[in-house]
């Protein structure tokens, strides 16, 4: 469900996120989209939200489901997240209610239609398991996913590491600087003996 394509394109329509996702295409003096753009479309906003800014994955031994939003405020991560995860659980739980109430009715009108002890004994059980179901879903704010740990803003950057970015430059920087020294030198040695002879 978290990463349910329609899901997505519902979270970033209620939250109005395509302007903070497109900001470099918005226009936030005149609140609309800079004009000669056309503005972004669900699928767009979509495959940005699903490629680089939200990670789901799953630990298949213990079924935990961990659920990253990356994005250069972390505040505005942190929130996204924790609001996903309950969208997610009232969107499911609307669901179950949803389908609870279909069986429940169905299930009722199969009562009068049949005569048998047996199969009426089974249909009021029935309709007791899908109340028990629907009182569940009703009741349970975390009904899908329970969370262990609500997400909260780092206290310091995650990416990019630019410490790791610098001492990578001046390692390539380091091995460029030999290299080049190295083909000099050979040329040079090779014209003073061409020279020579």
């Amino acid at each position: 469900a978290l990463n349910s394509r329609a899901l997505s394109v519902s979270f970033i329509k209620e939250e109005n996120l395509m302007p903070i996702l497109f900001a470099s295409q918005w226009d936030a003096t005149k609140k609309g989209w800079k004009t000669g753009r056309d503005p972004p479309t669900d699928w767009q906003a979509f495959g940005l939200w699903d490629k680089t800014i939200r990670h789901v994955s799953v630990d298949r031994r213990s079924g935990l489901i961990t659920l990253a939003i990356e994005w250069r405020d972390p505040a505005l991560a942190a929130s996204w997240a924790n609001e996903l995860v309950q969208k997610v659980n009232a969107r499911l739980r609307s669901d179950a209610v949803e389908e609870a109430d279909r069986s429940i009715a169905y299930l009722q009108k199969q009562l009068p239609r049949t005569n048998s002890i047996e199969v009426q004994q089974a249909i009021y059980r029935l309709i007791e398991a899908q109340t028990k179901k629907k009182m569940i879903a009703s009741t349970r704010g975390e009904y899908a996913f329970t969370t262990i740990d609500p997400a909260v803003p780092p206290e310091s950057k995650y990416k990019p590491n630019r410490s790791l970015i610098a001492y990578v430059g001046l390692l390539l920087g380091l091995a460029l600087g030999v290299l080049v020294a190295i083909i000099v030198g050979r040329r040079q040695d090779a014209t003073a003996a061409d020279e020579v002879s």
